[in-house]
């Protein structure tokens, strides 16, 4: 289905119209990039594309110190808001499944052990493996045992 949407030219359609739209809105769309940036990391949609043109458009409307700052800051936003919705979400609706899954296969138990013991070097460790995509990882920390804290 994603090759589909792809090769089709939807998302690029609506990608350029949603760019077009926040360069006239200004302030409202750097609220409604933040939103989308949530939305993508939801959804398993790299948002590596709309983080780019965010700079491009951001400077553009504020100019070059103010853009790229506005553009860092409210990516910042929307990755830490997506990220911690992404992993509550997968934390309180599969949790159960994993128990069910520790008590059958050992390996679980342990990987589940690992990153309560040495959740922060896992978590930064696999952060900068670049294969696996940010909204994939919040959900792999949400089934695991660690908490929000």
């Amino acid at each position: 289905l994603g090759c589909f949407v792809l090769k089709t030219g939807y998302v690029y359609g609506f990608l350029d119209g949603f760019l077009e739209w926040m360069r006239e809105h200004g302030g409202l769309g750097v609220w409604a990039y933040i939103v989308m940036l949530v939305i993508t990391s939801l959804i398993f949609i790299p948002p590596s594309i709309l983080i780019f043109a965010s700079g491009f458009i951001f400077r553009s409307i504020y100019g070059p110190f103010n853009g790229p700052l506005i553009a860092l800051l409210s990516s910042y936003i929307g990755a830490i808001l997506g990220g911690t919705i992404g992993f509550l979400r997968a934390n309180y609706m599969t949790r159960d499944l994993i128990q069910i899954l520790m008590r059958r296969y050992p390996i679980f138990r342990a990987v589940d052990r690992a990153m309560i013991r040495n959740s922060l070097r896992v978590m930064i460790l696999m952060r900068l493996n670049c294969l696996i995509p940010f909204g994939v990882l919040n959900y792999v920390f949400g089934i695991t045992g660690i908490n929000v804290a």
